[in-house]
């Protein structure tokens, strides 16, 4: 199954968030609850966890650029889910 790694939402007013640094290359494996990438908004730079375990199979928005909240960041694949 392929899960979309997506922008949080951190604060009732952040709207956008810049990445800072991915933790995890495309094909690197991830666990649930390990930290994958850090993001900066105006009040807070943060590592965002993973919510699920698997493959980092595509980074969509790369170091330095900004992302609106619920946008797409990269994609995970998850094995042996349907």
């Amino acid at each position: 199954m392929v899960k979309d790694i997506l922008m949080p939402k951190l604060g009732y007013d952040m709207t956008e968030g810049k990445l800072l640094h991915w933790l995890k290359h495309e094909g690197d494996s991830v666990k649930a609850g390990e930290a994958i990438f850090e993001i900066e908004t105006d009040k807070v730079n943060l590592e965002v966890e993973a919510s699920d375990s698997g493959i980092l199979q595509h980074i969509l928005v790369h170091e330095g650029e900004v992302a609106a909240v619920g946008e797409r960041l990269g994609v995970l694949v998850v094995p042996g889910v349907p």
